[in-house]
């Protein structure tokens, strides 16, 4: 991890930092947000593509994009989400509560 974060902290303002997938057991669950805090106050992009809890706890570090698929966003719901018609409430109700977490 002191690995990680020193790479982490070689990051400039206007760099783009993709965060995504499962993390190993090995880890920490909230190394997703241990990387958000870390990176709190520099001006860089974070885009986060991961399921659940993961993407949820994030929110309230307001990441650049993020990018559940009908599936992670309806385990976040959970419900089952089939059609774009269906994605589309939820995907808004989700970007509310990112927009709501200041």
């Amino acid at each position: 991890m002191d690995t990680l974060f020193a790479k982490l902290d070689d990051l400039q303002d206007g760099d783009i930092l993709v965060i995504s997938g499962s993390i190993p057991n090995t880890l920490p669950d909230d190394m997703y947000e241990r990387i958000m805090e870390r990176l709190q106050g520099k001006k860089i992009e974070i885009i986060v593509d991961a399921t659940r809890d993961l993407l949820v706890n994030v929110l309230k570090y307001h990441p650049y994009l993020i990018k559940p698929n009908n599936h992670e966003l309806g385990e976040i719901f959970n419900t089952d989400l089939n059609t774009r018609k269906e994605v589309i409430p939820f995907a808004k109700k989700l970007q509310e509560m990112e927009l709501g977490m200041f």
